[in-house]
């Protein structure tokens, strides 16, 4: 194996450990084999589409997380002040 080889393993490794990427669907799309398999801490099993179903499930959830707390906030601004 070359240096630049290498390098650049390591390089798309450290990628895949930066939240912006694992966050990112279609970045940790093009970063993963399409037989990406990894076994967890937990044990569980993971494979290319586990994660991507799992990041969009993540994803979903923040949203409507993130919607109804803008809401709350919405409705907290323009109630009426005692």
């Amino acid at each position: 194996m070359t240096d630049t080889l290498l390098n650049e393993i390591c390089a798309l490794e450290t990628a895949l450990q930066q939240s912006q990427v694992r966050n990112d669907r279609i970045r940790l799309d093009g970063l993963l084999h399409e037989s990406f398999e990894e076994i967890g801490r937990s044990g569980r099993h993971y494979c290319k589409a586990t994660v991507l179903q799992d990041l969009s499930h993540a994803l979903k959830a923040w949203h409507s997380a993130a919607s109804r707390r803008m809401r709350r906030e919405s409705a907290a601004a323009h109630s009426p002040q005692d």
